[in-house]
Parts: C-alpha cells; sequence; structure tokens
C-alpha cells in the first residue's frame, strides 16, 4: 500500500472531519483509486516510518500549534494505530481525552520535527533498533531508544556531535549508515557558504 500524511492546511476543525483527507494519515491502493483514513487528528506529520521488527509498528511525528492556533510547542512522536485518532484540535501538548491517542512524547518548547526515521543495522551497532528524528527549530538529531516490546519510548537524547544547525531529512542508506540534510536557505535558518548539504554518519575508528 501507499501511504501519505496531510497537514489540516490552518483549518485545523478539517482533522476531525471523516469528509476529508486534511490532517490524516491516508493509505491507498497501489493504483491510488481506494483511498481510506488510516488515521486522524493529525496537525502537520512532517515525517513516519515503519519498525519491521516490532509488529510494523507505525511511529510518525506532528508539529504543534504555533501560537496563532494554541500555545506553542506540544510536538509529538506518535504510535500510530490504524482508526486511531490523536486528538488535534481537541487536545494538544499533554492534555488527553478519553478515545483520543496519547502521544508517546511531546517536546516544548517547539523542535519542529521534520522526518522519522527507524534504524536497523549492525553497521552502527549501538543505534540499531532507535528512531531518529530531525528537528528543524531544534536544530539537529533526536535519537529515541524504544522499550525492549518496541511500543514506547524509554529515553532520548540530542546527538551533541550533530551540530550542523537545521536538519530536515533523516534516512537509512542501502548500506546501512544514516543519511540527513540541512534546511537553513529555506528563510528560517542561517545558511553558511555552501549550505545545505547531505551528510552521512558512519563510525568512528
Amino acid at each position: 500500500k501507499l501511504y501519505a500524511s496531510t497537514g489540516e492546511g490552518g483549518n485545523k476543525e478539517l482533522a476531525q472531519q471523516d469528509s476529508t483527507y486534511a490532517g490524516k494519515i491516508i493509505r491507498m491502493d497501489e493504483d491510488g483509486k481506494n483511498r481510506e483514513v488510516y488515521a486522524k487528528g493529525i496537525r502537520n506529520s512532517q515525517g513516519f516510518d515503519w519498525d519491521t521488527q516490532h509488529n510494523n509498528n507505525l511511529w510518525a511525528v506532528d508539529h504543534g500549534p504555533s501560537g496563532f492556533d494554541g500555545p506553542p510547542g506540544g510536538d509529538e512522536v506518535n504510535l500510530i494505530t490504524k482508526g486511531g485518532n490523536y486528538g488535534w484540535p481537541l487536545v494538544s501538548h499533554d492534555d488527553n481525552q478519553p478515545g483520543l491517542m496519547a502521544p508517546k512524547i511531546t517536546f516544548t518548547p517547539a523542535i519542529a520535527p521534520a522526518s522519522i526515521m527507524m534504524y536497523h543495522s549492525t553497521v552502527l551497532p549501538q543505534f540499531d533498533g532507535n528512531l531518529f528524528v530531525g528537528g528543524l527549530r531544534g536544530t539537529g538529531i533526536y535519537r529515541f531508544i524504544l522499550t525492549k516490546d518496541g511500543n514506547d519510548i524509554a529515553s532520548w537524547e540530542k546527538l551533541d556531535k550533530v551540530d550542523v544547525g537545521r536538519v530536515r531529512d533523516v534516512v537509512q542508506g542501502p548500506g546501512g549508515y544514516i543519511y540527513f540534510t540541512t534546511s537553513k536557505q529555506d528563510g528560517r535558518g542561517i545558511p553558511q557558504p555552501n549550505d545545505d548539504k547531505i551528510y552521512r554518519l558512519v563510525p568512528t575508528p
């Protein structure tokens, strides 16, 4: 299947309306003709990925309010389930209501999560089974260590040696290395000469 995440486009009520695909995670058949709402209550998810070693869990990030639509902050990392309602705009930050899916972790001040990647490889064995999130406002890469069953976040850290400013995307390459891109020429960063760049994390000698 093909999956896509959509923002609510500044009209937050759409995220709760089943008649629209705004503010949702959508699943489509290969021909794109048959679509279904896989999850709703999403504000602005800019990344999701599967954990193929733990029940094919689907993890996604979501941006919290920006000030004009609620208190700033409240960025989320969510474990997505089919049919789940992730609350926007009914709740945000650490608030919740019965029947809504609570985030596994929230960030205030905002880190502006722009991507998420599940890493499974022995090339960087200390990172095997970890989630990685690229932070725009958070300027860096965030690492999340999962619980043994893979269904929750046990701890997290910001990679202190990745000091390159705003990080847009984080992916695992076919050789097991971790690649990431910077995003400093979008009007919100402070570009240096020859920005932006694609970087690669490799084992140290």
